[in-house]
């Protein structure tokens, strides 16, 4: 009778234990993406900024796009990732689904490379760390997320301050006023209203990693195309040839740039 009573507790105990384990290799999972995507697209902005001073913005978007596709396409006929059939694309829900998020995907990388041309690093990371307050607002409003926390809330409002700041300091704005700002205006709005959109499309419809990655690049490839070419941007590697840092520079931006699409 003893012995029976005892024989739960290790079984609890044990119970315990995995739940704590599979716990913690959950945080550290999301963790670690965390790290992945923060470097990943941090190095994507130094490499995208480096490149604008030498070619058009919507020439190295075609260019990235197009080799995130090859890559994508590579690594599934080598069975190391694994693609969606993706039967009757024109009325396939997965295909418009993505067709809609690929306009948003469209502005938001476009502005971005225009901001980065037009102004530095630092002006665009600021703009971007001030995302969360509307992301977090829209959250709220379209998907029924739980309103953030007093804490949380503090928390992004100092982003904000932060951002308003450095506004108040920053030479170009003296210099051109709100003109200066005119294109990381349009990414802030755009890439806020492309991660609800995003978080929505995956909530919605289901599909492999890698056919979410292919799908947003090869859609998004000829519109991009269409706008370098329909604003009078030249195509041209040449500016490259003349640096091989800039060479080099282009190369990581696409193995980068396929990174975060799987991060």
């Amino acid at each position: 009778m003893n012995l029976a009573l005892t024989l739960p507790a290790p079984l609890s105990m044990n119970n315990e234990a995995t739940e704590a384990a599979a716990t913690a290799l959950q945080y550290s999972s999301t963790l670690l993406s965390i790290l992945a995507y923060s470097f990943c697209s941090g190095t994507m902005l130094i490499l995208n900024k480096v490149l604008t001073q030498h070619i058009s913005p919507g020439f190295i978007g075609v260019l990235q796009f197009a080799a995130t596709s090859c890559i994508v396409l590579t690594l599934s006929a080598l069975s190391l990732i694994k693609l969606d059939p993706l039967k009757n694309p024109t009325t396939n829900p997965l295909t418009i689904g993505y067709f809609k998020y690929s306009l948003l995907f469209l502005i938001g990388v476009y502005s971005n490379m225009k901001a980065l041309e037009a102004s530095n690093v630092d002006t665009v990371i600021v703009f971007r760390s001030s995302t969360p307050l509307l992301v977090c607002a829209l959250d709220t409003v379209l998907m029924g997320r739980e309103f953030p926390s007093p804490r949380s809330l503090l928390a992004m409002a100092l982003m904000v301050v932060g951002a308003l700041s450095y506004v108040a300091t920053d030479a170009a704005f003296a210099l051109n006023g709100l003109s200066a700002y005119f294109w990381v205006t349009i990414y802030f709005f755009a890439i806020s209203v492309e991660m609800i959109f995003g978080k929505m499309l995956t909530r919605d419809l289901k599909c492999e990693l890698g056919t979410s990655v292919l799908l947003t690049n090869i859609i998004t490839l000829p519109f991009m195309a269409t706008l370098s070419r329909g604003t009078g941007e030249e195509w041209s590697l040449a500016p490259l040839q003349e640096n091989p840092t800039s060479m080099v520079a282009l190369f990581l931006s696409c193995v980068v740039g396929t990174g975060i699409g799987f991060r």
